[in-house]
């Protein structure tokens, strides 16, 4: 391989200001960056993001279609259910929820003490 061309596409971390031929292993000949290039994007696009996802609420509730018995009030007046793999606690009240991941190996393994 040519000092003037690079295998494949930029990667994370290295330099993207690279403006030789790029040889990609599915395209028959050599393709080049634009002359307007700039690799600082590249570069930026490489890296994961910084985001994330977090539960706020969980909606829904397949009891209709779900005769196990998996529906259940609290003491102090709180509903439990599972939903997917998660574990539920809603507080009417607050309107509010409280989630635990179900980490059995089937969620209709729902048990309740106290």
């Amino acid at each position: 391989m040519p000092h003037d061309a690079i295998q494949g596409p930029y990667k994370a971390g290295k330099d993207a200001s690279f403006r030789g031929k790029i040889l990609y292993r599915y395209c028959r000949k050599p393709v080049f960056p634009p002359s307007t290039w700039d690799g600082t994007p590249a570069q930026r696009s490489a890296k994961r993001p910084k985001a994330g996802l977090k539960l706020e609420f969980c909606y829904g509730y397949a009891g209709s279609q779900n005769t196990a018995k998996n529906l259940f009030w609290t003491a102090d007046n709180k509903i439990v259910y599972y939903l997917a793999a998660l574990g539920i606690v809603y507080d009417p009240v607050t309107h509010s929820q409280v989630f635990y991941e179900v980490r059995v190996p089937w969620p209709g393994m729902l048990s309740a003490s106290g």
